[in-house]
């Protein structure tokens, strides 16, 4: 006999407290017993480069930790969203980790087995069915949909605003149990702290009202209804309500739904998530939401196409539109025939509303659905699931074993399932391979595969996915402009100069790309003209700090060097650790030729971040080749040097021709002509003829045996 087996009779008949009390504690910890098992690997998980970049690692005001001017930061910051308490979770995760991803998984792990405990508790405060919610708890731990909320570091938001939804949902089993402002209070506070961590959780008002239904039975749908065998709740301790009672209930946590709705729109819309774009015609997006209300059912129930981007057709067939909008009238009849059982339009209900800030009415992002949007959702599906197969036992009287060997065969699915998918959130490189293989028209997973392949300094198959994701979708401006960044590191500034141009034409107020085209105008002498993209960058995001640190390059330019240096310790100010403004004070320094100056703030940034390969580059450079006696170490160069080509797999022409200068510098000239001929072979394939042209002179001077001098 199963687990769930033993535990049914306790739905039929009430069990003493401390027997009920010992089966849930058993159930708990079988609960997170099963969650530890299956999700252990997240903890060996990387960051990944996709938000996890941006949320953390290369964020001044999450690496730098808990300090006062961060902790600030986080409650003013519209970074995308309005998410202090995200930004204050991830603070202390660096505080206390520094950028261990270890540590951030960890509590990642730990919100979801809270949020699956709890979730078990509330329901079981709420119906008294210990295995029913059990049921419904398991399903919501274990499913695979939900992988991508725990293993994605930047899905945190979702994962800690779900956790006050839980607790929401405990403290208004409490106050519905005896009703006061000060119980209700708790609810309140919770929905609060919920939505200062994400917003998604906007619809709890409603929800509450649903609950109001069933399980808590506080109001009838009809006066009959009791009558008509509507089911109730296991005890009665749960009183009656008005309608009118319950909706001025709700009607106090409006204004915090709406503050925050307007707060994420006006974030989103900043930071350039939001646009006006007229391929989204109303239509169109009607269309897609209710195809993709079946498109979410079909993954709850068959999910083996799972990824971490979907994308957006823009246009769906007709006939698709047509067979999900019959599906979902159909089983809307069928769920209004069947309202006397309260759990069906409830769980029904839930989902379709719960969903409804995200189903795509008012387009945020360029994916057309996503897999941590189902977090909270699904939860009405379960329920109709474990309470339907209940009622399925008790009208057709089957015995009792079919349905917890159901239920058990449902729980092992899930588990199989998740396991697999937990595996592929192992890196970047395994979750975007695993993305193009199950989607192939999937441009974000190759331009993040080309990113990646540009770290590793595989440039010509870093550009052929790069222009495998442009060709599929040529308006996909994010992904442009990552392709952009990549030109100008391989200072290929024309070419990386249009990509931005192109992407600004899709959405002129993506302050990436404006931050982006400043600084590769800078780069080319046009200091004057850098700077005028650059301010209008930062007025669109005053955190965007490779902006701030550009800008202070173009002021350096024109001369204007105390308002440089005001710029970068503007950003060491708020981080002292903060990578990029130590690597552009360092830079400023070297041009002021205050080369100690310099040559410290390089040291300071590889001490903070060892691989760094741009500053292992520059600090190499500068030892092996610098004129001044003083400040050359041929030595210090050739280790900083070979770091940076290991780190790229001795394939970047940059990292290469660095190690050949310092080869020179400490007088081993055979292997300096070796690696700058290498340097020359790859710069050559890679299109990059003004570095290609540099290298040819360097190797002929030390074929000569004479070091490099600047």
């Amino acid at each position: 006999m199963t687990l769930f087996a033993r535990l049914m009779p306790s739905d039929k008949t009430p069990a003493p407290k401390a027997t009920q009390r010992n089966a849930t504690f058993l159930v708990c910890g079988i609960l997170v017993a099963m969650i530890l098992a299956v999700f252990w690997p997240v903890l060996n998980a990387e960051f990944v480069n996709y938000d996890d970049t941006d949320f953390v690692t290369t964020n001044p005001s999450v690496v730098g930790g808990l300090t006062q001017e961060n902790v600030a930061w986080a409650f003013t910051s519209t970074r995308v969203y309005w998410q202090p308490l995200t930004w204050l979770s991830y603070q202390v995760d660096a505080q206390l980790h520094g950028l261990n991803p270890r540590g951030f998984h960890l509590t990642n792990l730990v919100l979801h087995l809270l949020n699956s405990v709890l979730l078990l508790l509330a329901l079981l405060r709420m119906t008294g069915a210990l295995w029913r919610s059990a049921f419904v708890a398991a399903l919501f731990a274990l499913h695979p949909l939900h992988v991508e909320s725990v293993a994605w570091v930047a899905e945190r938001k979702g994962l800690l605003s779900s956790l006050f939804w839980m607790l929401a949902l405990l403290a208004y089993a409490h106050h519905a149990a005896r009703p006061s402002w000060g119980r209700f209070s708790l609810v309140a506070l919770s929905y609060a702290l919920g939505l200062m961590a994400k917003s998604m959780i906007v619809t709890l008002p409603a929800v509450l009202l649903l609950l109001d239904v069933w399980p808590l039975r506080r109001v009838r749908i009809s006066p009959g209804s009791a009558a008509a065998g509507v089911e109730t709740t296991v005890d009665s301790s749960f009183p009656a309500f008005t309608w009118r009672g319950v909706l001025l209930e709700k009607l106090f946590l409006l204004p915090l739904a709406i503050v925050s709705s307007a707060l994420t729109i006006a974030a989103q819309s900043h930071a350039g998530a939001v646009w006006s774009n007229p391929i989204y015609t109303p239509g169109m997006r009607l269309a897609h939401v209710v195809v993709s209300y079946v498109a979410y059912l079909r993954k709850t129930f068959l999910p083996f196409d799972l990824t971490v981007f979907y994308p957006h057709p823009i246009v769906h067939p007709a006939w698709l539109v047509a067979v999900s909008l019959a599906l979902l009238s159909a089983i809307t009849a069928v769920v209004i025939w069947q309202t006397r059982r309260g759990w069906l339009p409830v769980g029904w209900l839930w989902f379709l509303g719960t969903l409804l800030p995200v189903i795509g009415f008012i387009q945020a992002g360029d994916q057309a659905m996503a897999d941590r949007y189902t977090y909270i959702p699904l939860i009405g599906v379960f329920v109709i699931l474990a309470w339907g197969g209940f009622d399925l036992l008790v009208d057709q009287r089957a015995p009792r074993m079919v349905l917890a060997g159901a239920a058990t065969i449902a729980i092992g699915f899930c588990i199989v399932m998740t396991a697999a998918q937990v595996k592929t959130w192992k890196n970047t490189r395994t979750l975007f391979e695993h993305a193009v293989r199950v989607s192939p028209d999937n441009y974000v997973g190759y331009a993040v595969l080309g990113s990646l392949l540009a770290q590793e300094g595989r440039a010509v198959e870093a550009q052929q996915a790069f222009e495998h994701s442009l060709a599929i979708k040529p308006s996909y401006f994010e992904g442009r402009t990552v392709w952009a960044d990549t030109l100008r590191a391989w200072q290929r500034l024309d070419e990386a100069i249009f990509q931005y141009r192109e992407a600004l034409k899709v959405n002129p107020s993506y302050a990436d790309a404006l931050g982006g085209l400043g600084s590769t105008l800078v780069l080319q002498g046009k200091p004057e003209e850098g700077l005028a993209q650059l301010e209008r960058a930062l007025q669109l995001n005053p955190q965007l700090h490779f902006a701030r640190i550009h800008r202070a390059l173009a002021l350096q330019s024109l001369g204007r060097v105390a308002e440089a240096n005001e710029q970068f310790n503007l950003v060491l100010r708020f981080n002292p650790g903060a990578i990029n403004s130590l690597f552009g004070l360092g830079n400023s320094f070297l041009a002021q030729r205050r080369f100690t100056e310099a040559i410290q703030c390089y040291r300071q940034l590889i001490a903070l971040q060892p691989d760094m390969v741009p500053a292992l580059n520059r600090l190499a450079w500068l030892l092996a080749t610098h004129s001044d006696d003083s400040v050359r170490n041929g030595t210090d160069a050739l280790r900083f040097a070979t770091r940076a080509c290991e780190l790229t797999a001795n394939n970047d022409p940059l990292s290469l021709n660095s190690l050949a200068a310092a080869y020179a510098e400490t007088g081993q000239f055979d292997q300096a002509v070796a690696t700058a001929q290498r340097a020359l072979d790859l710069a050559t394939t890679s299109g990059q003829t003004q570095l290609a042209g540099i290298l040819q002179k360097l190797v002929d001077l030390y074929k000569a045996r004479t070091p490099y001098r600047e």
